[in-house]
């Protein structure tokens, strides 16, 4: 966990404190807003999954809920195409179109979820990524060093889920990083 402590002063987020398994001394004040903060605060940054579903417009909104009450939140807004098998298709597309149709999927399954962070004026990148989705994700949040995935708790997946396992029980079983999943 990257947590950076400047000095005694400086204002923290409880949030990071808490994911960091640290304590808030009684002698540091906590930043509850950034925007009236005058001291560094730590940034927490958050992967947060979306597929399209309703349960991923129920963690953007909990992402939001935790940038209200953290201050300084930045996050990366991600869809992951799961990869498509010959089997799945009447026609066998080169790379290129299956990267277009990922890319346009992508745009859709995340659009309504950057919408929400951005009217909270969170800022955030949005990612497009195919292959097997936890996977992806996980690997993703390690490159962007995320302090915290969130994920609803059922995608659009929910018969794949019921035969393979749902995405979210994946993170949550799998991830080095604290997962929460959003009903």
């Amino acid at each position: 966990m990257r947590l950076t402590r400047v000095n005694r002063d400086a204002a923290y987020c409880p949030i990071v404190c808490l994911l960091a398994g640290d304590l808030v001394d009684e002698n540091v004040d906590v930043c509850n807003d950034v925007r009236q903060c005058s001291v560094e605060c730590t940034v927490l940054k958050i992967l947060l999954a979306a597929d399209g579903s309703e349960g991923a417009l129920a963690a953007a909104r909990h992402v939001v809920r935790l940038a209200q009450s953290c201050a300084a939140v930045q996050a990366c807004v991600t869809y992951v195409q799961e990869p498509v098998l010959n089997i799945d298709l009447m026609f066998e597309p080169t790379p290129e179109v299956i990267d277009r149709w990922t890319q346009k999927t992508g745009r859709t399954a995340i659009a309504d979820c950057s919408a929400l962070l951005e009217a909270a004026h969170i800022p955030h990148e949005d990612a497009i990524l195919s292959g097997e989705p936890a996977e992806k994700i996980m690997e993703l949040a390690a490159q962007t060093q995320c302090d915290l995935i969130v994920v609803g708790a059922r995608g659009l997946g929910a018969m794949k889920g019921l035969l393979l396992g749902s995405v979210s029980m994946k993170l949550a079983q799998l991830s080095p990083l604290p997962v929460t999943i959003v009903k």
